[in-house]
């Protein structure tokens, strides 16, 4: 019941400390939150990230996302820090701690990937620096 309401009732505006992890091995999707710190992140910003998931909707149950490779990503909300897996094909992500799918607006699915690869790339590119 807790997670129901959970999926029905968080305001993906008041989310806050986005981070996008560069991590490149098998098994990402089942780390730990706890364990991600020690991979290269960057932080995505807010209010990008804000603009990105306004009107997000919530996928039904039965239903799941095309997973081609994935981003993992972490946030916080309510003083936790949580963990979501986003696929790199559509404008889906799993939120771990509800264990449910969310889609993106479809005008915002490309540039939100766009945005995505961007800030991993400019991660490599103050890395080879």
């Amino acid at each position: 019941m807790y997670l129901h309401v959970y999926t029905q009732t968080l305001d993906w505006q008041q989310t806050s400390h986005w981070k996008v992890y560069k991590i490149h091995r098998s098994g990402s999707l089942n780390l730990p939150v706890d364990s991600l710190q020690q991979y290269p992140h960057m932080d995505l910003g807010d209010d990008s990230v804000h603009y990105y998931v306004k009107g997000i909707k919530m996928l039904p149950k039965d239903q799941t996302a095309a997973w081609m490779g994935e981003y993992i990503a972490t946030y916080e909300f309510g003083q936790r820090i949580r963990k979501i897996d986003i696929s790199v094909y559509g404008g889906f992500f799993f939120d771990e701690v509800s264990k449910q799918y969310f889609e993106l607006l479809e005008p915002l699915r490309e540039d939100w990937l766009a945005f995505l690869r961007r800030t991993l790339e400019q991660m490599s590119n103050k890395a080879a620096h």
